[in-house]
């Protein structure tokens, strides 16, 4: 069988289906991320990524692999723990660490969002936006 396999098919064959809930769309985000112990973003490759923006506003400590813009968020050791793409070994190790250790994981939860509402927040964006306009604007009419 050459096909790829389902994240379903593959939780069932290495033993731990049953234990594997996909969740699909929700609009309870906040409520699914309370839930959680710690938060794991496992992509090969990612941008700034939204999902770990929430979870460090919703006070999570944070598994993710170091690609994209996720390093530039993640202070790997203080607000989470940040792993290589594609080892799988270093990810299962990283999250079985937070998770033997619930003071180190809530405080770097609490980090996270710290860092979140310091740097990541809608209001820093807009000021940062209208400042960049700005920026752009006088030195358009500096030009003319």
């Amino acid at each position: 069988d050459t096909r790829e396999q389902t994240p379903r098919e593959l939780a069932d064959r290495l033993g731990f289906g049953p234990d594997l809930h996909l969740l699909g769309l929700r609009t309870d985000i906040p409520e699914v991320l309370a839930a959680m112990d710690v938060f794991v973003l496992s992509s090969r490759g990612e941008g700034m990524s939204n999902a770990v923006l929430e979870a460090m506003a919703s006070g999570k400590a944070i598994v993710a692999t170091a690609v994209g813009g996720t390093p530039e968020m993640i202070r790997s050791g203080e607000t989470g723990l940040l792993v290589p793409p594609g080892e799988i070994h270093s990810l299962v190790a990283a999250i079985a660490a937070l998770l033997a250790d619930q003071s180190r994981a809530a405080e770097m939860g609490r980090r996270a969002r710290q860092i979140a509402e310091e740097k990541f927040s809608l209001d820093l964006m807009v000021r940062r936006n209208e400042a960049l306009y700005r920026d752009l604007w006088r030195a358009k009419v500096a030009s003319n």
